[in-house]
């Protein structure tokens, strides 16, 4: 995906969110995540210290799961840095895990091109191929390689 062309008549390209959803279905399957925890971690990512309060802000727009919170931190993908102590003011302080930052680092260079989605059955659930939705998603990532390594 080479932008220098873009660059040079002024223009951006912007075209990186093309294959957000074949990405985003790829990162869930492999990390056994639902698409509101991915989308969820994407929202809290930038923010440094989070509360619950911020936490729940962030949930608005997603399907409700009272355990989601729970299960996030449980699972390591949301970690305590903080205990407040319940003082006006005060309160726990929340941040995304380096598991986290690692997997949505990695969105992010799989989305610019820098990287590629793995293609080898070792390494990928989706290339074992044993759904239907696995089959489809397979030739996918097939087709998204092969564009992003001639781009």
């Amino acid at each position: 995906m080479d932008r220098s062309d873009f660059i040079e008549r002024g223009e951006v390209k912007v075209d990186f969110l093309k294959y957000y959803r074949l990405v985003s279905r790829w990162a869930c399957r492999e990390n056994d995540l639902n698409i509101a925890d991915l989308e969820l971690l994407f929202y809290l990512d930038p923010i440094k210290y989070f509360t619950i309060q911020d936490f729940k802000d962030g949930t608005f727009y997603y399907s409700w799961d009272k355990m989601r919170f729970y299960r996030l931190q449980k699972e390591g993908w949301i970690t305590k840095i903080h205990k407040g102590n319940g003082r006006l003011g005060d309160h726990n302080k929340y941040t995304v895990s380096s598991k986290g930052h690692r997997l949505i680092n990695r969105i992010y260079k799989i989305l610019i091109g820098k990287e590629t989605l793995p293609e080898s059955t070792r390494r990928s659930k989706i290339m074992q191929r044993k759904t239907y939705v696995d089959k489809v998603y397979s030739q996918a990532i097939k087709k998204f390689n092969k564009e992003n390594l001639n781009g």
